[in-house]
Order: C-alpha cells, then sequence, then structure tokens
C-alpha cells in the first residue's frame, strides 16, 4: 500500500500498476486464511485499484457485499510502518561465483549463523563436497559468497 500511495502521489502510474500486480501475484495463498482476513485484504486492494481502474475497482467492492459505490464516500487506508518492517531475507548462496542456493535468515545476521545455514544447504554441500574452501565473503542481507577448489 505504501509503494502504490507514493506511487500515485508522484503520478507513476504504470509502476502504481506493477506493484498491484505484484502484490496480486503474492496474494495466492489468501484463500489459506480467515473469511476475516481475506476481505481486509481484498478491501484493500480495491481501494488501491480505484483511481487506477475506477470500473474494476467498483466491481471488486461489489463483489465484497458492499451495497453503496466506492466512491460516494471515498477512503483511503493509512500505511502502518510497522507492518513494513521485514523480519527475514532472502540470501543467496554463491560457490565459485554462480549462485547454487537461496536461504532465508533473520535480517541482519550474523557471519557465523549465515555460514551455519549455507553449510547445511543440500545445493551448496554438492558443490563444494571434497573441495578445499579458499575464501568466503559474506555482504550483510544480500549475498555469501564461498571460494572452494
Amino acid at each position: 500500500m505504501a509503494r502504490v500511495n507514493e506511487d500515485i502521489e508522484h503520478f507513476h502510474f504504470n509502476t502504481a500498476i506493477a506493484a498491484l500486480m505484484e502484490l496480486i501475484n503474492n496474494l495466492r495463498d489468501l484463500n489459506k486464511c480467515s473469511a476475516e482476513i481475506q476481505a481486509y485484504v481484498l478491501k484493500r486492494y480495491a481501494v488501491m485499484v480505484a483511481p487506477l481502474a475506477p470500473h474494476l475497482g467498483e466491481e471488486c467492492w461489489q463483489l465484497l457485499g458492499n451495497s453503496d459505490s466506492l466512491f460516494e464516500a471515498p477512503l483511503w487506508f493509512e500505511v502502518d510502518p510497522a507492518g513494513l518492517v521485514e523480519d527475514s531475507v532472502n540470501i543467496a548462496v554463491q560457490v565459485n561465483g554462480k549462485v547454487r542456493s537461496t536461504i532465508q535468515i533473520p535480517v541482519d545476521s550474523e557471519e557465523k549463523n549465515v555460514k551455519e545455514v549455507a553449510f547445511r544447504d543440500e545445493k551448496v554441500l554438492k558443490h563444494i563436497d571434497g573441495k578445499k574452501i579458499v575464501k568466503e565473503i559474506y555482504v550483510k542481507n544480500k549475498i555469501y559468497n564461498i571460494v572452494a577448489k
């Protein structure tokens, strides 16, 4: 919502639409949630779509069981900054310059913790098995690189 809000405020409609498309792709697992959470998410999605595609936003709003028009009493939901904080990050693990795996770890993890997780990964182990580790480079929250010979 924050990204769409900012893009609309700055008249970057193409990137706002791209953000909405990305969001809809991430909502595939929404059917695993309760009906209340589904309604909560879909109402907000309809509101975000409405400025860019008013007919679609209105249709979605009506399908969610609202009898009044979305545009009769326009609303815009406030962004909760606490909800934007990510607690985990995906780290690419490279062996000899090629990405061999991706691991998910807590944000700002120390190198030793990342190393433990990386060296337990089957894909990484397959490429370093029987080789001597020459160098290891860790860029926090981004990449863990292993040079093996």
